[in-house]
Order: structure tokens, then C-alpha cells, then sequence
């Protein structure tokens, strides 16, 4: 047997390696360390899927990370885009997940709602006078 050099990790702290790009979309307990580290080839993009929150995910393109949701909705797949990071700290992305994850269960698409709320918003200004 040969003796390994082991490096002492603090009580309770176990370091957890970044995703390698030749795994592609894997499941994993997200941490901030696996955020961070998360690296993309120069072409092409993956996710990784929270374990924690069904349907969470950062997806890992060149130059971005983004969180999305996915969701069958009658038995059609959809993803929605939640935000970048870091922009979108984890723990909001998942706060923001649960909540469209719940509009998704209630027959809702969030990115169509967004989008209605964004279509309105730009008529509203159209139609004001800035004097």
C-alpha cells in the first residue's frame, strides 16, 4: 500500500470540486464553490442540476452562467431563465425557483407572463407624454 498525503479539512468542511465540462449535465448538491468554479468549454454549453430544488439549474455557456428552471407542462418541455449569476446569488435563485416552479404547477409560464408584463410596460411608456 502506498502512503497518501492527506490535506486536513476543517470540522464540518469538505472541499467539493467544480464540475468538469467532460460531464455534462449533472446532477449535484449546488454549492457556491461548484457556482464559482464551473467552467465552460470554448464552444457549447451544460447544466447542472440542483439535487436540492427539482428543476433548478446553472447553465454553463461561454462568456455566462445562468439559472434556469425547467418544467413539463402537458408533457411539453420549458425552461426559464431566472437570472445570471452572479448577479442572482444562489440562495435567490433557488427563493425564485420554488416560485416558478409554483406557477408552472399552476399552469402558468413565468417567461410568458414576464414578457406580457414587459410588452405592457414599454406601451404604457409609448403613450406617456414626457414633457
Amino acid at each position: 500500500m502506498k502512503n497518501r498525503e492527506t490535506k486536513a479539512q476543517p470540522e464540518g468542511k469538505k472541499e467539493q470540486a467544480a464540475p468538469n465540462p467532460d460531464h455534462e449535465n449533472r446532477e449535484l448538491h449546488l454549492t457556491i464553490p461548484i457556482v464559482e468554479g464551473a467552467t465552460c468549454p470554448p464552444t457549447g454549453d451544460y447544466t447542472i442540476r440542483d439535487t436540492e430544488i427539482k428543476g433548478l439549474g446553472l447553465r454553463v455557456s461561454p462568456g455566462s452562467k445562468a439559472w434556469i428552471v425547467r418544467r413539463k407542462v402537458g408533457g411539453q418541455s420549458f425552461r426559464h431563465t431566472l437570472g445570471r449569476f452572479p448577479e442572482m446569488t444562489l440562495a435567490r435563485a433557488r427563493r425564485d425557483a420554488k416560485i416558478a416552479i409554483g406557477a408552472f404547477a399552476d399552469g402558468k409560464h413565468p417567461t410568458l407572463e414576464r414578457k406580457a408584463g414587459q410588452g405592457a410596460t414599454k406601451k404604457e411608456c409609448l403613450g406617456t407624454n414626457f414633457v
